[in-house]
């Protein structure tokens, strides 16, 4: 599961937990992107994200990172970092959890044909959300539900800087380390 994670929230937690379950996975790697393809740079430096991702998810024995991404120079495409990690891992099977907003551009990614082969490509989608129609990735991908959850690292970026409270929408040790390393703040 990859992604910025700045900073990482309850709804990545709960949806990796679903993943977990629904695919009887052993592991399931966080990866944080070290420059996103489609997205602006991350507000907070790497370390930042890194440190606050493992936060989120100590004490889940099913959930682990990975550095590959934040160990190498450059926008982080999916296509090199699961070969990478395939190699890393010496694994024949791995997925790809992308979120339906992600999915709604999959064509637009680098190499997403290669994407298919490498991985089974699953997308997350909320209750009432329609399954996209993309007829060219329809039979390679798989659609697993999540829980309807409101929460987006931007709302909580946002939610820094006006001075709001973030207690229930990231873990307790993630809101304490952004209130200590004063990230997010004008």
């Amino acid at each position: 599961m990859g992604g910025t994670f700045d900073p990482p929230h309850l709804a990545h937690l709960i949806a990796g937990e679903r993943a977990v379950e629904a695919f009887g996975l052993g592991k399931l790697l966080f990866v944080p992107a070290n420059i996103p393809p489609n997205k602006s740079e991350p507000l907070s430096s790497s370390s930042d994200r890194l440190a606050m991702t493992r936060l989120a998810i100590r004490g889940n024995q099913h959930f682990d990172i990975s550095e590959i991404d934040l160990s190498r120079p450059g926008i982080s495409y999916s296509i090199d970092t699961i070969r990478l990690l395939k190699t890393q891992w010496n694994s024949t099977k791995m997925f790809l959890f992308i979120g339906s907003d992600q999915f709604a551009a999959f064509g637009t990614w680098r190499e997403p044909e290669e994407i298919l082969r490498e991985a089974e490509v699953i997308v997350m989608t909320r209750p009432l959300e329609y399954p996209i129609a993309t007829s060219l990735y329809d039979s390679r991908v798989k659609f697993m539900d999540i829980p309807l959850l409101q929460i987006s690292s931007t709302d909580i970026r946002e939610r820094v800087r006006g001075g709001k409270s973030i207690r229930y929408l990231v873990p307790d040790a993630v809101r304490e380390y952004i209130v200590e390393h004063g990230l997010y703040l004008p």
